[in-house]
């Protein structure tokens, strides 16, 4: 095996699964010799990496930052690492920090479920007073998570090939609730409040123009029901029957998320071999998508109606689409596939450092 690799045992985040997903599958084909361990670390949002390249005869540590933020929520961690993988990565950033590419909440099936609860454990009964309730109930809620599946699709279920869909543009989204406990600043409010405006916007207008083959529009939570009952899904919501349905579309609609970022539909779509409609990107990834080659673009919800029409009356615009977003996915969307490239990138960056 080329990497020895230990991952801290942090509770598990939303942002976390599709890095861990990468890991275990490089570790379940034999790539990497994975294990969980237990770090005296801050106490930061991120996956933290210590990383031995036995190829390379080098180590060097990695977090892995997948959250919405340009600004890094995790200081001290950052400060620590060799390497810094960003998923919202906007150039120009000091020299250790490398774009991540986009992150699915997935998993592989390949998880080492054991090897995470005693780690994660002795972290939480290591952890402040104040905390240690919590982080010792989050500790438990993850393993528990890794053992039943429970967490998120498995890699696969998101992916189909590249064949003709149904005629439907799908757009099913979240209204984020603009009181949530975790706001923290005025600003974040007003950005949720932004995000659903735009998205009720975009779910009027494809109402009107598509009619019956629009699939789409909130799905069903206390916020959506409260502030647009009428822009509510009807369709099932259940993440098997929305699978099924992207795999059926012809465009697949996508809107900016928190904080400007990279939207989780990209990938979703990518990983479908759909063609993609979507707002241009505010953050880089490692390989850009190429407009009417990967996507359309659109700056507005009249923008995003037009896109969408555009694509479903071009049949072979279509087609090339599906089977460029199908090549994507496999060449640099892949969990394990991204997670080998982000290593291979770290490298460099430090053997050309060690070079200055």
């Amino acid at each position: 095996m080329r990497w020895r690799i230990g991952v801290q045992a942090d509770p598990i985040e939303q942002h976390a699964w599709f890095t861990l997903a990468g890991l275990a599958e490089l570790s379940h084909h034999g790539h990497v010799d994975l294990r969980y361990v237990f770090r005296r670390l801050p106490s930061e949002p991120g996956v933290w990496l210590e990383v031995e390249d036995r190829a390379a005869d080098a180590t060097f540590s990695v977090l892995v930052d997948a959250r919405d933020y340009a600004i890094t929520k995790s200081p001290s961690r950052h400060r620590l690492a060799d390497v810094v993988w960003k998923r919202s990565f906007l150039a120009p950033e000091e020299r250790k920090v490398l774009p991540f590419g986009f992150n699915l909440p997935c998993t592989s099936g390949h998880e080492r479920v054991t090897s995470y609860l005693v780690p994660s454990l002795i972290a939480g009964v290591r952890s402040e007073p104040r905390r240690r309730r919590l982080r010792l109930k989050r500790a438990i809620a993850s393993w528990m998570r890794l053992r039943d599946g429970s967490a998120y699709p498995k890699r696969e279920e998101y992916e189909s090939d590249p064949v003709e869909g149904r005629g439907y543009v799908v757009f099913q989204v979240h209204a984020w609730d603009p009181d949530a406990a975790e706001i923290e600043s005025s600003s974040e409010r007003e950005d949720r409040l932004q995000v659903n405006e735009q998205r009720a916007e975009i779910i009027r207008r494809c109402r009107e123009e598509f009619g019956p083959i629009f699939v789409g529009g909130f799905v069903p939570s206390p916020t959506a029901i409260e502030q647009y009952p009428d822009l509510v899904s009807q369709r099932a919501s259940d993440r098997d029957s929305y699978l099924e349905v992207v795999k059926k579309s012809d465009v697949g609609l996508a809107s900016r998320g928190l904080h400007k970022s990279n939207p989780f539909k990209i990938p979703e779509y990518l990983a479908a071999s759909r063609p993609i409609v979507t707002e241009e990107l505010a953050f880089d990834v490692p390989s850009p998508l190429e407009e009417r080659v990967n996507v359309i673009t659109y700056q507005d919800p009249d923008g995003a109606v037009a896109a969408c029409r555009h694509v479903l009356d071009s049949p072979e615009l279509r087609h090339a689409m599906r089977v460029a977003n199908h090549r994507y996915w496999l060449e640099e969307g892949r969990p394990a596939t991204l997670i080998k490239k982000r290593l291979e990138a770290s490298l460099a960056v430090l053997q050309d450092e060690s070079g200055d």
